[in-house]
């Protein structure tokens, strides 16, 4: 979807060097409704963003843009952000069915095969 690539440098250009951020996607749903999926490297890198307020800060980013880009405003949109980290996908989806990409499954989640070439559904 228009612009939401740019949502997601200007993301990634804010918060990577601020925190352990190891991946960030911005999925388009009906309407005014997204889903944020952000992956860090540990689970303790996940509840420490969420206990510093770095997470709130990243969900505020994402809010700031759309409405900058002309999605609508904070009450109007439908919002769902996952933060979740590379050591739970490994520990706890073993099982993930590849899409046959060839990317290694450290790079994959059960919700999205993450080469940019790939349709969200290719690795559901």
């Amino acid at each position: 979807m228009r612009h939401l690539d740019d949502i997601v440098s200007a993301f990634k250009d804010r918060f990577v060097l601020s925190s352990p951020l190891d991946h960030v996607e911005i999925l388009p749903g009906r309407d005014q409704q997204f889903g944020v999926v952000v992956f860090f490297r540990t689970d303790a890198d996940v509840s420490g963003c969420e206990a510093s307020g770095m997470c709130q800060s990243m969900r505020d980013f994402v809010f700031e843009k759309l409405e900058e880009f002309g999605k609508g405003g904070r009450d109007d949109l439908d919002v769902q952000f996952e933060f979740d980290s590379w050591e739970n996908v490994q520990n706890n989806f073993k099982e993930v069915i590849s899409c046959g990409c060839g990317e290694p499954p450290a790079r994959q989640s059960r919700y999205v095969c993450f080469r940019r070439d790939h349709a969200v559904a290719a690795c559901a």
